[in-house]
């Protein structure tokens, strides 16, 4: 099974059992783009490297013909593969993706709270397959043979964190985190976040940009689902009607609904601003 996950492009797989809610999960990662150097030009805003494909699309279409696989040699009924990504939700509530992740050797978190893996860093994105039935759960990866962030201590992206969103034991302050706002909590920015905000629309990459672990070189999936240009004319996009973006970005990870035209609006905006 995880042979196989890795045959459908996924970097790195691992069994969790026993699943939260019964039965065992295969939890995968997906490798995305990292982030460029360069500014965005005047009037224009910035989309991060893991937001120009619709990577989360990607992985579960994958994992679906995974459990399609699954299911002509171990049976049960569809609706009992069910599949994860983008923060785990079941009926029994939500699932922290990055602690299972952890506890099963797809990665080790970070100073910067992101799950890295060995082969790609916090390039990743994460997914999850539950199965109707029990495996032998896998093990953490070990600090010895993987020491994520014991070579600089944090240093990296504590210190690259224009906002001061991250400590160096590990502590996000979500209010003072740039990702935080682009995805569209909080109805209000702070000034101060505002005067660092730069020239994004959606993404900040500068934690994971200085970090040693993800300056190594990979391949990402060629993916051509929600095909997104690094740069968004800033002022078109504030003239367009919420049908208009929502029509724009209809099936990429820009599209997705918890975003929605407002938080983008505002984005733009504020990117006209700097």
């Amino acid at each position: 099974m995880k042979t196989r996950a890795l045959e459908l492009g996924f970097l790195r797989a691992r069994i969790y059992a026993p699943a939260p809610f019964g039965g065992s999960m295969l939890l995968v990662a997906l490798a995305v783009q990292s982030s460029e150097e360069g500014a965005a030009p005047a009037g224009f805003a910035e989309i991060a490297g893991f937001a120009r494909k619709n990577y989360y699309h990607e992985a579960v279409i994958r994992l679906k013909q995974l459990a399609s696989e699954i299911r002509k040699t171990k049976g049960a009924s569809k609706a009992e593969y069910r599949i994860f990504c983008n923060s785990f939700i079941n009926p029994l509530g939500f699932i922290n993706e990055k602690t299972l992740a952890a506890d099963c050797g797809l990665g080790l978190i970070g100073k910067n709270n992101l799950l890295f893996t060995p082969e790609a860093g916090s390039n990743v994105v994460l997914a999850a397959l539950a199965l109707p039935f029990e495996l032998k759960g896998d093990a953490p990866l070990s600090k010895q043979n993987f020491l994520s962030c014991a070579e600089c201590a944090g240093r990296y992206c504590v210190q690259a964190c224009p906002t001061g969103a991250l400590a160096i034991d590990g502590t996000l302050k979500k209010e003072r985190c740039l990702q935080w706002y682009l995805s569209g909590h909080e109805n209000h920015v702070p000034e101060d976040i505002v005067k660092l905000w730069g020239r994004r629309l959606y993404g900040c990459m500068e934690c994971q940009r200085w970090c040693p672990h993800n300056k190594k070189s990979i391949s990402t999936i060629d993916s051509k689902i929600g095909s997104l240009p690094r740069f968004i004319d800033a002022a078109e996009l504030l003239a367009q009607t919420d049908d208009e973006i929502k029509i724009r970005f209809k099936r990429t990870a820009l599209g997705l609904s918890w975003l929605g035209p407002s938080a983008l609006r505002r984005s733009a905006k504020i990117s006209l601003q700097n």
